[in-house]
């Protein structure tokens, strides 16, 4: 991985983190790695969203554990955070695409924007990538 998007998506990553620790106090996880095919950046209703996978490490149990995080770029670029924002963070150990076009446009259990490539929870935890028609190339929709 070069060596300036190993840094900045660990600083995306360990923001995910701050992010769940401060949502689930019982917790607490520390970055352990990712792989940079882990990122996928797409715009949304015109916010730009990064969706990411990660691992990271329970500091009790040791135990490791998939996660996956969005952030959306809503703030100036010239922050502390480069703009970003994390609206999401949890552990994750499935993926997130169903085969073909849903009945509706707005699929709220699904993202169409980075289909299997990044694993996601399930449901309306995370904001950008739910309209299918938006993102879905190749798709039957019969």
């Amino acid at each position: 991985m070069l060596p300036y998007y190993k840094r900045l998506y660990k600083k995306r990553a360990n923001m995910g983190l701050v992010w769940y620790n401060k949502n689930n106090p019982e917790d607490s996880y520390e970055f352990k790695s990712m792989v940079l095919e882990d990122v996928y950046n797409f715009m949304d209703g015109g916010v730009c969203y990064m969706h990411m996978n990660f691992k990271a490490m329970n500091v009790t149990t040791r135990s490791e554990e998939l996660f996956f995080a969005e952030l959306a770029l809503n703030n100036s670029v010239f922050d502390a955070n480069g703009g970003y924002s994390t609206t999401a963070c949890s552990i994750v150990d499935d993926s997130c695409a169903e085969d073909g076009l849903p009945e509706e446009r707005y699929d709220e259990n699904n993202c169409y924007a980075c289909a299997e490539k990044i694993k996601h929870p399930t449901g309306t935890t995370y904001k950008g990538g739910h309209y299918a028609e938006d993102y879905c190339v190749g798709c039957d929709s019969d």
